[in-house]
């Protein structure tokens, strides 16, 4: 029997398995950000009827005027061309979001590890690793003067995800694991997948046109573990050189 004490904590997942499949630089509305898409170990159904098979994570890096993008977003660095401080110390500060998300990998996975990969400052570094994240500081009180107003805002934190268990590591979005061809789909599923996605334009469109063609639920389920974070561009050319 329906209970109308009992909610609908809608489509946003918070806690959750998934593989960072991206890490993007850029800037946001208000700050320059990491934008981590992660990829799902199972399509989530959100309560608005939607399979999805990854969630983004928008992590602040710093002031719109301290950092700047590299090589299309798969790096960052200072402005004023210098990353560190005059004692060694990464310029991003100890406490944003980028740096709560920096220390908290290198104490799942190790900052030897880290630092074999990459640096702090590059999407590589980060990508494929396998971890569940959850809920932090929710509940914490916060208060700060509006920018343009000037008014105090008060109130509780809703929290923050950040990672708390490493899982392993899988294949990333710019990783060499892609291949159309070992996904074993049939003749007709194929072509009924390129007719499908042939006039979408968009990732929502794409998806969705993916979602109506009738597979098996083995081929779904190899074409949903497939799409993970991939733009239609980079399907549609994988579907059409594959085979």
């Amino acid at each position: 029997m329906p209970d109308s004490f009992d909610f609908d904590p809608g489509g946003f997942v918070q806690d959750y398995n998934g593989t960072i499949q991206e890490i993007v630089f850029a800037p946001g509305q208000f700050n320059f950000q990491a934008t981590v898409t992660n990829r799902f170990d199972e399509p989530e159904l959100g309560s608005d009827g939607v399979l999805r098979t990854e969630r983004k994570e928008f992590i602040t890096i710093g002031g719109l005027e301290q950092w700047r993008s590299l090589d299309n977003g798969r790096a960052f660095a200072s402005t004023s061309g210098e990353n560190f401080t005059a004692n060694g110390k990464s310029k991003v500060r100890a406490n944003s979001g980028w740096a709560r998300f920096v220390l908290r990998m290198a104490e799942l996975a190790g900052a030897d590890a880290l630092r074999s990969r990459g640096t702090a400052f590059e999407a590589k570094t980060f990508e494929g690793y396998r971890l569940h994240w959850g809920t932090e500081g929710a509940g914490q009180p916060y208060s700060f003067n509006d920018r343009d107003t000037g008014e105090k805002k008060e109130g509780l934190s809703r929290g923050y995800q950040l990672p708390d268990e490493l899982l392993g590591e899988g294949a990333t979005a710019n990783g060499e694991v892609f291949e159309l061809a070992s996904l074993n789909l049939s003749p007709a599923t194929i072509e009924a997948l390129q007719a499908a996605v042939s006039g979408t334009t968009t990732d929502p469109q794409f998806q969705a046109a993916v979602m109506n063609v009738r597979m098996s639920s083995e081929e779904m389920k190899a074409v949903i573990d497939a799409l993970g974070p991939r733009t239609v561009a980079a399907f549609q050319e994988a579907l059409t050189g594959a085979f």
